[in-house]
């Protein structure tokens, strides 16, 4: 009676091992704490680079309903890329899918970052045009 009990959680821990061990992360960060309109940067690290570049090939943004506002990606799979990401420009070796929208005052946005890797992060742009990571 007892393993029929376990079984269930043994395999629930098995489960969301695998589904945390599936991809490594990236932590996406504001490039600084002065970051404002119309460009703000992001800092993209890997931690499991031990230092060395992080591994993505798409960017998006979106709006706090869903919308995509912009879309960028990578002509070749599975490279290296920048640690830092200016709002709106193409990084090198990148294509525009979405060309960008402009970033208005007091809304909410978040920018996804992934390939081989991923990571995200939530900002707000405050009425000041000053970027802000979400709390």
């Amino acid at each position: 009676m007892r393993l029929h009990r376990a079984l269930p959680l043994v395999l629930l821990l098995a489960q969301v091992s695998l589904l945390t061990a599936c991809k490594p992360w990236l932590d996406v960060v504001l490039a600084s704490g002065g970051e404002q309109l119309p460009a703000p940067a992001f800092a993209v690290e890997e931690p499991s680079q031990d230092g060395g570049l992080p591994r993505y090939n798409a960017i998006y943004v979106l709006a706090e309903d869903g919308t995509q506002i912009w879309f960028t990606r990578a002509r070749s799979f599975g490279e290296k890329q920048a640690r830092r990401i200016v709002y709106g420009e193409v990084p090198e070796g990148f294509e525009v899918v979405d060309t960008a929208q402009p970033l208005e005052r007091g809304r909410l946005y978040r920018i996804q970052v992934s390939g081989e890797a991923a990571g995200t992060l939530r900002f707000i742009v405050g009425q000041d045009g000053v970027v802000r990571p979400e709390k």
